[in-house]
């Protein structure tokens, strides 16, 4: 009786799990609303997610961002920027992926506690059965979340200049790219900190395995733009490679240093979907390195630059313990030599900085730049290092200096924010800002002239950067319909949606098989027209009923061919032998009859070549 009293004690004090100044609450949904706010109640310790979670969220990084969070907000109390303190509520959920979100309410004995003020993450109960060793886990994606609710914390909000959905390697808007950038760092800095070599090792590994498996479905993918009437199923199939691709590059591309390099752009008719495969970025271009106004737009560059920063010798950097005193519990047993150590050292010196220099709805300069020459005056004598670090991260040699942003809306627009959703939905008009434009840019403008792409980036090189939109359209040597062209852009006015949730999933499949249904109907018509002249010269009948079912069985096919490219590696293979086996089949019935089928058989062996060749 003793000893279950025992084991229910120490389950009752593990419920609130403590590290250091964080504390940790699970949770689990209700299934309710409350004031549009998810309703939460505590996980209990006699729940086995609890226990699963009590050992898997305590060490790492994981670990050190719950302190973080608590350090943080002694901080910010004594600053007077935040009313109460919180510990951190981590919610498991059946919502994919991981979110950091602002404002729940807890459920107890029927009462409701509301928080609007408290953050909380957002994540799914299977990371209770993830593997810490692989590359992606809840080990890193925890963290990156942790790293949006500081930025939360430190900065608030911010407005959203791009409906673009960000990715690693993507331009984007200069304030998105610093908050996914910064948060994405700690994915990075989960791995270099490991302790445990074992895992360690293990993600390299894995890391190495993914990049060798991403090189069929990469090739693949460009050919989709490049190959004319290709069928589209690996831009379909995005959603089961494109995320594994992020979290490789996540980690290879800082390592490696390919952040550097902007996205290698492709040759295609038609300027939107040129557009498409840059903002996919699947493969870097290593003859070029990014421009300052790219580098400062893009979130893989600020995750290098944190990453290496908290790699580097600075967090050796200490200053006297009164520096910290804002960030230290009011408790005298508190050992600063203890607690500070260097990771948690160069933590604190970058949360310092971000609440004194850095301001997100500042569109006068690049967050980034805020955030460093804030820096440089904080800790002066640590400049060399810092400018340093800025040129490992974008390839640059660090200036201040930037482009204005000059945000127009091109309103003749054919343009996707999601590239995992790569066939639609499109929008009619495409927010970007004019100073940090690419050729592709330009040409997606309706009118605007290829030859004079690089007239006017010249001038706008030599200038620095446009300062109006007239300014834009009054560059020397450009053509009639390029000057047009400009002056049909608007001046943005207001901030814009961010699609990152609101883009619905059922648009993965829906827009995919509408334009599985049209090229598929394309090639049907031209299969249709050999089936019909086969049958012609061999003398075979024709029923118009066999055209009704020739038409469904292609359309069959195809979609039996994307499920299968979804499904297994060898899709080509699978694909030949099903395709081979209804040939012998057909083969079979006419030597049966002593009369073959020659326009099934050449309807069937056209089908296969327009499959293969869309597979490949």
């Amino acid at each position: 009786m003793r000893k279950r009293i025992g084991l229910l004690l120490v389950f009752f004090l593990s419920a609130m799990m403590v590290l250091g100044e964080g504390t940790l609450v699970l949770l689990v949904p209700t299934g309710e609303k409350y004031d549009g706010m998810e309703v939460f109640r505590k996980l209990k310790a006699s729940d086995p997610m609890f226990f699963k979670a009590r050992n898997k969220f305590t060490r790492g990084l994981v670990a050190e961002s719950i302190y973080l969070h608590g350090v943080l907000q002694n901080y910010l109390l004594k600053k007077r920027k935040i009313q109460e303190k919180y510990p951190l509520y981590l919610a498991l959920t059946e919502h994919q992926g991981g979110w950091a979100r602002k404002g729940l309410v807890i459920e107890d004995n029927g009462a409701k506690k509301i928080l609007k003020d408290a953050y909380y993450i957002d994540i799914h109960q299977k990371a209770l059965e993830q593997n810490p060793a692989e590359l992606g886990s809840y080990h890193q994606i925890i963290p990156h979340e942790m790293g949006h609710v500081f930025l939360g914390l430190l900065l608030g909000e911010y407005d959203i200049l791009t409906p673009k959905v960000h990715y690693f390697c993507t331009q984007t808007d200069p304030r998105v790219a610093f908050s996914e950038g910064f948060a994405e760092s700690f994915q990075y800095v989960a791995i270099v900190t490991e302790q445990d070599q074992r895992i360690k090792r293990s993600i390299q590994e894995n890391t190495k395995q993914l990049g060798l498996s991403f090189t069929r479905e990469l090739h693949a993918f460009r050919r989709e733009f490049s190959w004319p009437g290709r069928l589209g199923f690996y831009r379909a199939s995005m959603p089961k490679w494109y995320q594994d691709l992020e979290n490789y590059r996540r980690f290879n591309f800082i390592e490696s240093k390919l952040i550097q390099r902007p996205a290698r752009s492709i040759e295609n008719s038609d300027p939107w979907l040129q557009k498409l495969y840059l903002d996919a970025s699947v493969w870097p271009d290593i003859r070029r390195f990014r421009t300052q106004e790219n580098a400062v737009a893009t979130e893989g560059v600020i995750a290098a630059f944190f990453g290496f920063m908290l790699q580097s010798n600075l967090k050796k950097n200490y200053y006297p313990p009164e520096y910290y005193r804002d960030f230290l519990p009011n408790d005298s047993s508190f050992i600063f030599e203890r607690e500070i150590y260097p990771l948690r050292n160069q933590y604190l010196k970058i949360f310092t900085v971000f609440n004194k220099y850095v301001n997100l709805n500042n569109t006068s300069t690049p967050p980034i730049f805020q955030f460093i020459e804030g820096y440089l005056r904080e800790y002066p004598t640590e400049e060399q290092i810092v400018k340093a670090i800025w040129k490992e991260a974008s390839g640059l040699d660090y200036s201040a200096e930037s482009a204005m942003e000059l945000w127009v809306v091109n309103p003749k627009a054919k343009f996707i924010p999601w590239v995992m959703s790569s066939f639609g939905p499109k929008q009619a008009e495409y927010p970007f800002d004019l100073n940090a434009a690419d050729s592709v840019d330009l040409i997606c403008i309706s009118g605007f002239k290829p030859a004079d792409v690089p007239v006017w980036l010249e001038a706008r090189k030599q200038k620095g950067g446009f300062s109006s939109l007239q300014e834009a359209s009054s560059v020397p040597g450009l053509s009639n319909e390029s000057v047009n062209a400009l002056n049909s852009l608007r001046l943005i006015s207001n901030q814009v949606q961010n699609n990152e949730e609101t883009l619905s999933l059922t648009s993965l499949i829906t827009y995919p098989l509408l334009h599985f249904v049209k090229m598929g109907f394309l090639w049907y018509l031209i299969l249709a027209l050999v089936y019909f002249l086969v049958a012609r010269i061999t003398h075979y009948p024709l029923q118009p009923l066999n055209f009704l079912w020739n038409f469904l069985a292609f359309n069959l096919f195809i979609l039996i061919a994307a499920v299968v490219t979804f499904v297994i590696d060898k899709n080509i293979l699978a694909i030949s032998i099903l395709v081979l086996m209804i040939i012998a089949i057909h083969v079979y019935k006419g030597y049966r009859k002593k009369t073959y089928n020659w326009p099934a058989i050449a309807f069937t062996f056209g089908m296969a070549l327009v499959l293969a060749y869309s597979l490949y």
